[in-house]
């Protein structure tokens, strides 16, 4: 039983961090939307940051959030 409940919980553990990652990532999407690129960035940043999760879509709407504040040199 031990067992069964050490393979549940490691099984579990990153599926959590992954859904923590998402959340972020459609939170800067939704301020994105709503052409908040300040909180977008801030968002896209902690994916990256404290998550250390990098996807393709993730340096795209980044890059997008620093053309629309102006930093091109970012973008």
């Amino acid at each position: 039983m031990k067992k069964l409940v050490l393979l549940f919980n490691l099984c579990l553990l990153p599926n959590l961090a992954l859904l923590a990652q998402q959340s972020f990532f459609e939170k800067g999407n939704a301020a994105y939307k709503s052409n908040q690129f300040d909180s977008a960035q801030v968002f896209y940043q902690k994916v990256l940051n404290e998550d250390q999760q990098e996807s393709v879509a993730l340096h795209y709407n980044l890059g997008n959030t620093y053309f629309k504040q102006g930093n091109l040199g970012k973008a």
